[in-house]
């Protein structure tokens, strides 16, 4: 609204030169046929004059909300997670859609609570739904969008399922070609983080299998020092060389229980990370880690898009799967 006068997309029209059908083609994320510089000139406008389409008239021309709502489990942030989130919701938005995130309903607040306030038009969760959930959803005619777990209960068909399994795999391959035998395995004992240690585990394990090993030793513990000082008494009583961690934070607290119970890093045991944080070129040892391009929004983006239409997107299964180890003296 500007100097009390309610904005109108005739306002924007006449501003930038078009019809009303082509701003609400526009506005309404329908604009595949408009070229990009009327596209441009038309969003220009609307900023420009401050205009916002009201979400409730959209939703009744349309029958059909386009909020997309995101749920995600309740971890520790993040920058690479706020890579991921910032990124789909910028493509998102870039469709026409607004993306709403939520780091608690379905998993420690019950999902029929956000609902009851909020009407998306697909819901993405990055973890497993229970089966009441997905019940609701059905009900209430909500598409679920795939991106993370799979209805058909393989969850290696989705993206984040392949992209986890890799992780763990670029570990292990990585400490397989520079000599080690004897792997073990530190993940997570959080809920939250469980499903994606489990799947990293898998890329370990299937990887350590392939050169004909077995893995020496796995466990899922929490951070607290006396977790960390036991798993690492275990795996020196295991005569373990290497451990690929569920991410950095353990790299880094498994680094200090080492030097706790007096086990050199890396003289006796190497350690390997995941996310390559930012801080981990400063502990001691500096930590190798597991780099990856975070592609995911590109691959997310048609997937989710394709579930608020009712059909299925073609994903390429090498999208958002880049990943290389930054070496360090950690191993």
């Amino acid at each position: 609204m500007a100097n009390g006068k309610k904005i109108k997309s005739q306002d924007v029209a006449d501003l930038a030169g078009v019809s009303r059908t082509t701003v609400s083609l526009v506005m309404n994320g329908r604009d595949n046929s408009i070229p990009e510089k009327t596209r441009r000139r038309v969003l220009d406008a609307a900023d420009e004059l401050g205009f916002v389409p009201s979400a409730v008239a959209r939703q009744l021309r349309r029958g059909q909300s386009r909020i997309v709502l995101c749920l995600t489990p309740g971890w520790m942030p993040s920058g690479r997670a706020d890579e991921l989130w910032g990124g789909l919701s910028r493509m998102l938005d870039e469709k026409g859609f607004a993306c709403v995130f939520s780091r608690s309903a379905g998993s420690t607040t019950p999902l029929r609570q956000l609902l009851s306030e909020l009407n998306p038009g697909v819901v993405v969760p990055f973890f497993d739904l229970s089966p009441s959930d997905l019940r609701l959803l059905d009900r209430l005619n909500i598409p679920v969008a795939e991106v993370y777990m799979s209805r058909s209960g393989n969850d290696s068909v989705t993206p984040w399922g392949r992209f986890q399994r890799s992780v763990g795999a670029t570990q292990a391959k990585y400490l397989l070609e520079n000599g080690v035998t004897r792997i073990a395995y530190l993940g997570t004992s959080d809920r939250l983080g469980s499903d994606i240690s489990a799947d990293r585990l898998s890329g370990v394990r299937e990887m350590v299998e392939r050169a004909g090993l077995r893995l020496a030793a796995y466990d899922s513990v929490d951070l607290s020092d006396t977790a960390m000082q036991t798993f690492v008494k275990r795996i020196r009583d295991l005569n373990v060389e290497a451990v690929c961690t569920f991410n950095d934070d353990y790299a880094a607290a498994l680094l200090d229980a080492a030097k706790s119970v007096g086990v050199g890093v890396p003289d006796r045991l190497r350690v390997i990370g995941v996310d390559d944080l930012y801080l981990g070129q400063y502990l001691t040892p500096a930590l190798t880690s597991v780099n990856y391009e975070n592609n995911f929004a590109d691959v997310y983006t048609p997937q989710i898009i394709a579930a608020y239409e009712g059909r299925t997107a073609d994903v390429n299964p090498e999208l958002g799967i880049r990943l290389w180890v930054v070496r360090r003296e950690s191993a």
